[in-house]
């Protein structure tokens, strides 16, 4: 996700979840904030696991397999 670069200064995706979050899926079981992915020891970008630790997100591992159709 990303924003101008006056809306980073104005927070505009910190006030774009906030909403969805406590307005638009209140109740809801599970909000995705999607992938962290980087190039960290972990795989991971810390800046933007903070935040979206922030938000009172927990990291979920997710297994990928793939399959090469073209050996079947």
């Amino acid at each position: 996700i990303g924003s101008s670069e006056e809306g980073k200064k104005n927070g505009a995706n910190d006030l774009l979840y906030h909403n969805l979050i406590t307005q638009e899926y209140v109740g809801a079981r599970y909000f995705s904030f999607g992938t962290a992915a980087g190039s960290d020891s972990y795989g991971l970008q810390g800046g933007l696991v903070d935040w979206k630790e922030g938000f009172g997100a927990r990291g979920l591992n997710h297994y990928l397999y793939y399959l090469n159709l073209e050996q079947l």
